[in-house]
């Protein structure tokens, strides 16, 4: 386990201190660090003191609490808004050109540029989140040497994460570039009185693991690194304001035939039933939301470790006895 901890450090360390070419297609500047959310918006709106409550990255941390708890747990803790969600995404100018509709105007419900921009800004966020890990799984499987289990094992969940992300760039990230991609995009938008507190952008599958399992399966070719399919997924974005609050879920129309469910709950005029969903994208299926300090300091300490729990993926925390309940 030291020895793990120790490689796990290292790679850590070392996919922090990268530096990035800009997420645009043919552009060879340096990637700045962008906010995947807004921080004049959403953080300031949630924030107290200039602070928002987030996830730790450190995922020696976890580790360790992994060792303690018998399973993974995240930890928690208060960040300046000027660097929680921040990510190496793109130079100045594709940073200010690419948002500029959600970042210089006021939301306006099913505004297409804004739709346009916040699934953009979702899929480069989850994508470049995505090959991070892959560079640090590389990494550590580096340290580690050509022999063990534990290199095995490393080798094998790179070169899947590796499949995955080609997968994604073909299905997701080459085609939303176009100017008019906006017409290959479906959404629900969803405007909530109040502020729900809570922040979140994410890339998601709208159904189980297990329901993509076997969606994906028959299209894995192993021998030729090669996963000849899209895997279901819908962004998801949680926007909150003073007054109201935004929940905008945005998908390809190859994807329309997996999101009956979560349209049915989003689109509900059972205020119970929206608020189900939220809890559930963000709090089980985001590994990306910030919370208001006040808000996570009212939570019992029973809810504040679901949550702990919760945000692992499912086949390494297994089932939940129950579905997280923040947003009320």
């Amino acid at each position: 386990m030291k020895i793990m901890l120790r490689v796990a450090s290292a790679a850590e360390k070392y996919v922090m201190q990268l530096e990035r070419d800009c997420f645009y297609p043919g552009c060879g500047c340096k990637a700045i660090k962008s906010h995947s959310q807004q921080r004049r918006g959403a953080l300031s709106a949630i924030a107290k003191k200039g602070k928002v409550v987030t996830m730790s990255r450190d995922t020696v941390s976890t580790l360790k609490r992994s060792n303690k708890y018998e399973y993974p747990r995240a930890r928690f803790f208060e960040q300046d808004i000027a660097k929680a969600s921040v990510f190496k995404g793109f130079c100045n100018r594709h940073d200010t050109q690419l948002f500029s509709a959600i970042e210089t105007r006021p939301l306006c419900k099913d505004d297409p540029d804004q739709v346009l921009a916040l699934y953009r800004r979702a899929v480069s966020y989850e994508y470049i989140r995505e090959e991070e890990g892959l560079i640090n799984l590389r990494c550590q499987a580096m340290a580690l040497g050509i022999e063990g289990e534990d290199f095995q094992l490393l080798a094998s969940c790179a070169r899947q994460k590796e499949m995955l992300l080609d997968s994604d760039d073909i299905y997701y990230v080459d085609p939303m570039w176009a100017d008019d991609y906006v017409n290959e995009l479906q959404w629900v938008w969803r405007v909530l009185p109040g502020n729900v507190n809570v922040s979140m952008t994410s890339m998601m599958p709208p159904i189980t693991e297990e329901e993509v399992f076997k969606e994906t399966d028959p299209f894995w070719d192993w021998d030729n690194k090669v996963m000849a399919c899209a895997r279901p997924a819908t962004s998801f974005t949680v926007i909150p304001g003073e007054r109201e609050s935004h929940a905008i879920m945005i998908w390809t129309k190859f994807n329309d035939k997996y999101m009956n469910d979560y349209k049915s709950r989003l689109l509900s005029s059972d205020d119970s039933v929206v608020k189900g969903l939220l809890n559930e994208v963000v709090f089980v299926k985001s590994e990306d939301y910030c919370v208001n300090p006040n808000l996570w300091r009212e939570l019992s300490n029973s809810e504040k470790g679901l949550l702990s729990h919760a945000i692992i993926k499912d086949n390494f925390r297994g089932p939940l006895d129950r579905m997280p309940n923040v947003i009320v």
